[in-house]
């Protein structure tokens, strides 16, 4: 888990759940909240059909 610290602040562990940390213990709660959101929309987008992702440079310039 420690190498992936830096680089995200909530992770799902196989088997385990969920795990969050921020500044304090709403921004932990919060992380929590985004990823169920999140795992809410990409279940809701498998219902309609195929789920297509974007990489970085895709995502990057989408918004220019």
């Amino acid at each position: 888990m420690l190498p992936f610290v830096k680089k995200c602040n909530v992770m799902i562990l196989t088997n385990h759940g969920t795990v969050s940390f921020g500044e304090n213990v709403e921004r932990a709660y919060w992380w929590t909240e985004i990823l169920d959101a999140y795992c809410k929309m990409l279940m809701l987008a498998r219902g309609l059909g195929n789920i297509s992702y974007f990489n970085e440079g895709e995502a990057a310039s989408s918004w220019t």
